[in-house]
């Protein structure tokens, strides 16, 4: 009871990913705030609802590349793999607008922030520098 299934290593990954969670981080700082649990548990939903849109299934769950059913689907593969996988076992990983701005007020680009402690943002303009490699 209270665990549910759908979530293997690269759909936790992802799923966390878009929600600026650190999958490392221990799930009680989100437990112990009923809020925060609240808008867990509704981002499950919304991130799974996402695979069972039309152009999932137009794409990834329909596209077949042999008559034999028990051969490897890779143009399904390829398609899933190159669309739908966010940071697994990625080099890079493309963060938009929004998310960006989210990672930046959690703290999660200063290394010297302790995830799960407060971070503040003191200026808006910190939120547009971009670390450089």
């Amino acid at each position: 009871m209270g665990a549910f299934s759908g979530f293997g290593c690269h759909t936790a990954n992802d799923f966390l990913f878009t929600l600026a969670i650190f999958p490392g981080m221990p799930s009680r700082l989100i437990c112990e705030d009923e809020a925060k649990f609240q808008s867990f548990k509704n981002a499950i939903s919304e991130y799974l609802t996402s695979f069972a849109t039309a152009a999932f299934l137009t794409n990834v769950a329909s596209v077949t590349n042999s008559d034999n059913p028990f051969k490897f689907n890779e143009t399904s593969n390829t398609k899933y793999m190159g669309h739908y996988i966010l940071v697994f076992r990625r080099i890079r990983a493309m963060v938009g607008e929004g998310l960006y701005i989210k990672y930046c007020k959690e703290g999660l680009h200063d290394p010297a922030h302790t995830i799960g402690t407060p971070f503040q943002v003191f200026s808006q303009s910190k939120l547009w520098l971009i670390p450089t490699l």
